[in-house]
């Protein structure tokens, strides 16, 4: 899945950032407190491509939602500086459970290298905000989404997910989760909170803030 032969990080929603990459610093604690948050899933975990079963949206939806449709601008760097993590309510099992399968999906998606069924697990609105305004034109849904898929050969270079925390049911009814991961491509740890809407009973991808700070 690569632009300009570039493969786009998973933890930038595949789609606009690259330099949000820091030393991989593997905490002990992080994965145990993962292990606890989610039922099941032991990490880290690195899934395979295989278990990218998503059927792959149309290329029209995104010329629909990101030529046709202006963009929000999410001013991403600024987000990362000033987000705190919303308060909420712990998850419940079951939530909790849904979140960590969309985002195993996603992450073996990234290793299909596969950008369209990698965002089939994204809202409309969640892929609109991943898009800072002027990035997508023409040219780059026909080099990105429009490109043949491009699978992690390299299992020493697979991203893999390290920790999924703070699972939490936000006030304005999606869920929040922030997951940190390895992505030897781009040098290691990366730290991303991902907000999550349940739509036609699959928790879906509606915002992300990357880049935030990979210290525990």
């Amino acid at each position: 899945m690569r632009r300009a032969g570039t493969r786009i990080t998973v933890s930038a929603t595949m789609g606009f950032a690259l330099s949000m990459q820091l030393t991989l610093v593997v905490s002990g604690a992080a994965s145990a407190l993962a292990q606890e948050s989610t039922p099941g899933t032991t990490f880290p975990i690195s899934p395979d491509a295989s278990e990218c079963t998503v059927d792959a949206r149309p290329l029209a939806d995104f010329e629909r939602l990101l030529l046709a449709t202006p963009q929000a601008d999410p001013a991403a760097s600024d987000r990362a500086t000033l987000f705190v993590i919303p308060e909420g309510e712990p998850a419940d099992e079951t939530t909790i459970a849904g979140v960590t399968a969309t985002l195993l999906e996603m992450y073996a998606c990234y290793q299909a290298g596969d950008p369209r069924r990698f965002h089939t697990l994204f809202t409309d609105e969640g892929i609109q905000r991943s898009y800072p305004s002027g990035l997508v034109d023409r040219e780059f849904i026909d080099e990105f989404f429009a490109a043949s898929p491009e699978p992690v050969e390299e299992t020493d270079q697979r991203a893999t997910i390290l920790a999924i925390e703070d699972v939490t049911l936000l006030a304005d009814g999606r869920v929040g989760a922030l997951v940190r991961s390895d992505e030897p491509e781009f040098g290691g740890l990366q730290t991303v909170y991902w907000i999550f809407k349940e739509t036609g009973g699959r928790f879906l991808v509606d915002d992300v803030i990357h880049g935030l700070p990979t210290s525990s």
